[in-house]
């Protein structure tokens, strides 16, 4: 609900919030506490000072996989008497800041954005705790957030409802973090659960409360402030700025006062509407009714200023509904943990020790990094010495990899992130690749084949990973990576070198990425495809039902080719050149699996496909490719054949090995 945004130029102003309050019960006081303290502390920085640790800290939350910069951390420890009332704050039974609603869209509320700033600081706290270690600490800061965030939303307002939303998905994204490391044991996931069980799972930070309270208190206000002689100047002088989309500025801009009265007697209407619908018991009904009022709404049906305010309500039911699910399903993963009935490295995510490999293989010497990379490519070459010690040192990376290969998810990629089409990791992630086959090399030589088979094994273990990661690129790799793998067994099944315990290992490895969909292109394609649609009609505010439907139509004709071209393209948009171009730098890793000249050649499309989608002229969309870049149909049509072939041999049906496996001594 717009209205909300009604109120922001007040959120950040300053004025203590609990003046004359001394109850400790009250969260409110302690917020004021650390507050004070916190604005102290600043003082005592330059404003240029201050405001670099502040980038700092948000750096660090923004990005939970990195192990946060050192002065992170010490400028943490700096805020430690801050944080500690905070925390205190966050465990109080009630909070009152004693705000004067009679004010409408005029009330000040300061200690929302100190409450978010604090949970930043939690945030990036919990970070540090997780990458030294420290989880139990860690999930002490997730459960405060947690609790800052229920808090945050029993102001009765909507925009106090946002702010907890916000909130709660911050410490989302670090439990996902945590979970994924593999750090949130029973212990843990109990203490996080205590918070979140006082969460109201039936209007998560008061979302219908404050929709009530903002229909008593903010239309009235509206109507009282803006009716009548001298109204439509003063809305046009102090809410002008809300006038960003061309048909409210076109319909504003030619209202004469007795439409203003009548828009604003017709949007409080509206508002009724909508209320009346939180409380229909069907849910399903509900929601389709809403949907019916809310498409009245933007069609223009209950006037101009209903449009303005109450346009985009149905996404806020929405969202809410989601964080409903999200906190219902968040409870129950963790209930599960903390009973033990749930093994937290079954849900961990492999990426995270992929990354570790990377960082591990990253150490060595990149001349001898080359000479891994060209041993995997020539296998019948000779190892020398030197290419021996670099082997040997690289243990580590593949004990690492070791550890992924037996944790069951794996995701590189978030279904909600931008859209890239590559990442630096793919080539990475062939290093890795590269450095088991080489090590495999060495291994035949010497004529030790468990280690062949367990390099091997780990090689085929990859490919299942990145066939899992929901993005066309990782299923190329996953393609790739097992027929390279699979050609390093073959000679060895030819020659009757691998025992049937080997075989049943490489077997077992290899048959992970079969199924319905090897590699994952299906799921790929559907999972890129919505990326894209998501960030066209978000980050171009696509309002038009019949242009946004036009979106999900044309990309639905767009193949894998066309929906990696398109990501590509808005990488760049995104990121700009310089970034893009680093990763096609890097990209350089992965020649002979894709064609790498096309990825520069592709976003040099990217002013066309900016074009395109600024004007809304979808019908345009996708951008013509000059040559495929990935050769995704020809991969995915051979998909099911390249398993299947491997598995045969791998069993000995195919008549190369004097026994074969049955499918029970698999």
């Amino acid at each position: 609900m717009r209205v909300v945004f009604v109120m922001l130029f007040v959120i950040a102003g300053f004025a203590t919030p609990v003046a004359g309050q001394t109850d400790q019960r009250n969260a409110a006081v302690w917020y004021g506490r650390a507050i004070k303290r916190h604005d102290q502390f600043a003082r005592t920085l330059s404003p240029v000072e201050h405001r670099r640790r502040v980038a700092a800290i948000r750096h660090a939350v923004a990005r939970p996989d990195e192990t946060p910069n050192a002065d992170v951390a010490a400028y943490l420890a700096e805020l430690q008497p801050v944080l500690g009332l905070v925390r205190q704050a966050a465990r109080r039974p009630h909070h009152d800041f004693d705000l004067d609603y009679d004010r409408g869209a005029e009330l000040r509320l300061p200690h929302l954005s100190r409450m978010q700033v604090f949970s930043e600081y939690l945030a990036a706290e919990a970070i540090v705790q997780l990458h030294q270690g420290d989880a139990g600490s860690a999930a002490d800061r997730i459960e405060s957030i947690y609790r800052i965030a229920d808090q945050a939303g029993r102001d009765r307002l909507l925009l106090s409802s946002m702010v907890g939303s916000e909130t709660f998905d911050l410490a989302e994204s670090l439990v996902d973090t945590a979970i994924d490391r593999g750090q949130l044991g029973p212990f843990e996931c109990a203490s996080i659960l205590r918070a979140l069980r006082n969460v109201d799972g039936g209007s998560p930070f008061g979302f219908a409360e404050g929709l009530k309270s903002e229909r008593s208190l903010m239309m009235p206000w509206f109507r009282t402030q803006f009716s009548g002689e001298g109204g439509l100047p003063r809305f046009r002088r102090q809410f002008d700025w809300l006038l960003v989309d061309p048909v409210d500025a076109a319909a504003f801009r030619v209202m004469r006062q007795e439409d203003l009265d009548a828009a604003l007697v017709a949007a409080e209407t509206a508002s009724e509407l909508l209320i009346e619908t939180l409380a229909i018991e069907d849910t399903d009904r509900a929601r389709r009714e809403l949907r019916r009022i809310d498409a009245t709404i933007r069609r223009g049906d209950h006037g101009p200023f209903a449009r303005l305010l109450l346009g985009d309500f149905a996404d806020r039911v929405g969202a809410m509904d989601r964080r409903r699910a999200a906190l219902r399903a968040r409870i129950e993963l963790l209930d599960a943990i903390a009973s033990g009935r749930v093994d937290p490295r079954a849900v961990a995510n492999a990426a995270v020790w992929y990354r570790r490999a990377i960082a591990a293989w990253n150490k060595v010497l990149p001349d001898a990094r080359a000479e891994v990379r060209a041993l995997a490519d020539r296998p019948a070459q000779t190892v020398p010495p030197s290419l021996r010690i670099t082997l040997d040192v690289s243990q580590p990376a593949i004990d690492v990899i070791r550890e992924a290969a037996a944790i069951p998810r794996c995701v590189f990629v978030n279904a909600d992130a931008a859209p890239r089409g590559l990442s630096d990791e793919h080539a990475s992630l062939r290093d890795l690749v590269a450095l088991l086959h080489a090590d495999a090399v060495r291994w035949i030589q010497a004529g030790d084949f468990d280690a062949v088979v367990d390099r091997l094994a780990l090689a085929f273990s990859c490919a299942t990973h990145l066939g899992e990661d929901p993005t066309i690129m990782s299923s190329v790799l996953a393609h790739a990576t097992f027929r390279s793998t699979a050609a390093l067994v073959e000679p060895g099944l030819e020659g009757n070198r691998f025992s049937l315990a080997q075989r049943r290992r490489l077997l077992r490895a290899a048959r992970g990425v079969g199924g319905p969909d090897s590699f994952g292109f299906r799921v790929a394609e559907v999972a890129d495809r919505a990326r894209i649609e998501r960030w066209i009609l978000a980050r171009w505010r696509v309002a038009k039902p019949s242009r946004a439907s036009l979106v999900g139509e044309m990309l639905a004709a767009c193949r894998g080719e066309q929906l990696f071209a398109l990501a590509l393209c808005i990488d760049r948009i995104e990121r700009g050149a310089a970034a893009a171009e680093a990763t096609d730098r890097s990209a350089a890793g992965l020649n002979g699996i894709i064609r790498v000249a096309g990825i520069a050649e592709t976003r040099r499309r990217a002013a066309d496909v900016a074009a395109i989608v600024s004007g809304q002229r979808f019908e345009e969309l996708p951008v013509p490719l000059a040559a495929p870049i990935l050769r995704v149909a020809e991969r995915r049509a051979s998909a099911a054949r390249v398993v299947r072939e491997t598995l045969v041999s791998l069993r000995g049906e195919d008549g190369h090995n004097g026994s074969s496996l049955s499918r029970t001594e698999e």
